[in-house]
């Protein structure tokens, strides 16, 4: 079976430390803002395999790719598939039928 190889940009790597602090800043709990950053981790490992099973939505290229945009519950991984590798742009907060409203190809 075909793996990719995931990279997280500098940004969604950021996004998710910012996730981790928001959602312990509202909870309290290590806990939970550990498991929702590992949920969220997890969505984006399994990248490795199919990435081409998520929709394309973006009306902007990068690098000549266009934007997936994964809906992980109230967040959405956007990225880009190149050759073997998968680039993890950003992780935005709005499920994914939003942030698709946002970005839907014409």
């Amino acid at each position: 079976m075909k793996q990719y190889e995931v990279n997280i940009s500098e940004n969604a790597a950021i996004d998710l430390e910012t996730i981790y602090q928001n959602t312990f800043d509202l909870t309290k709990s290590e806990i939970i803002a550990k498991k929702q950053c590992n949920i969220l981790i997890d969505a984006i490992n399994s990248l490795k395999q199919f990435p081409n099973r998520i929709k394309k939505v973006a009306k902007i290229q990068l690098d000549g790719e266009e934007i997936h945009c994964m809906p992980v519950g109230k967040y959405s991984v956007l990225f880009i598939k190149k050759n073997e590798n998968v680039f993890v742009l950003d992780v935005l907060y709005g499920a994914g039928e939003a942030i698709q409203k946002v970005f839907m190809k014409d």
